[in-house]
């Protein structure tokens, strides 16, 4: 069982925390970030970022998934040749306090492949690899948090590097609450996006995402 995967697919262009328009509850919901920072965008079906001013954070609030601590969430985020990128998130704490975990593609970067923590809107680099990879293409990213104690143990992967990575957060700022969602940031409205997010009920992986990739690079 899952949530999604989420394809986005709208009739209209919709600003993230009003998607889908479906009464109770909408799915999704800013950590960091309003409005139309963030929309499910008609004209593609997915999420485009449209905020440059601001690392965007957004939290799933399906009640199926939002205090999924351990939950595994995975999607194609689109990265350019630049530094802009889109990644999954872990541990993205409710109440608008930009608390979590995240991947990020930053392709002028010596080590491309990034996991952080932001602390309140403070970006602390967790981990990084130099997978000789470049941007331009959307690819698989995928993430989980497991533990709630001394240590939080983060398990990450974006596609084309060599194995997952696993990594330890023992840091009076390591994070023990919240659920799965996604995060970005683009210096160019719309350059990056998002799309076919999906968090898993098991940690059972689907072989067929595991190295999806859409685009030109490699």
């Amino acid at each position: 069982m899952s949530f999604g995967p989420d394809t986005f697919t709208v009739g209209t262009t919709t600003n993230i925390d009003a998607y889908p328009a479906v009464s109770p509850n909408n799915d999704y919901a800013y950590n960091n970030g309003s409005g139309g920072d963030v929309v499910a965008e008609e004209a593609n079906d997915r999420v485009q970022i449209v905020s440059t001013t601001i690392t965007i954070l957004v939290r799933i609030v399906d009640p199926s998934v939002a205090n999924g601590v351990e939950l595994p969430v995975e999607a194609d985020c689109f990265s350019d040749t630049l530094f802009n990128s889109t990644g999954v998130a872990a541990r993205v704490e409710p109440g608008g306090t930009n608390n979590a975990y995240f991947t990020y593609f930053e392709d002028d970067a010596a080590n491309e492949c990034r996991l952080l923590r932001t602390d309140g809107g403070s970006e602390v680099l967790i981990d990084s690899v130099d997978a000789s990879l470049v941007g331009g293409s959307a690819r698989l990213h995928s993430l989980v948090a497991k533990g709630t104690g001394a240590t939080v143990t983060l398990t990450w992967n974006i596609a084309g590097m060599a194995v997952p990575r696993s990594i330890g957060d023992s840091a009076a700022n390591r994070k023990t609450t919240g659920g799965p969602g996604f995060a970005g940031f683009n210096s160019v409205a719309n350059s990056v996006w998002l799309d076919n997010l999906l968090v898993r009920f098991s940690r059972v992986p689907d072989p067929s995402r595991t190295l999806r990739l859409i685009g030109a690079g490699l």
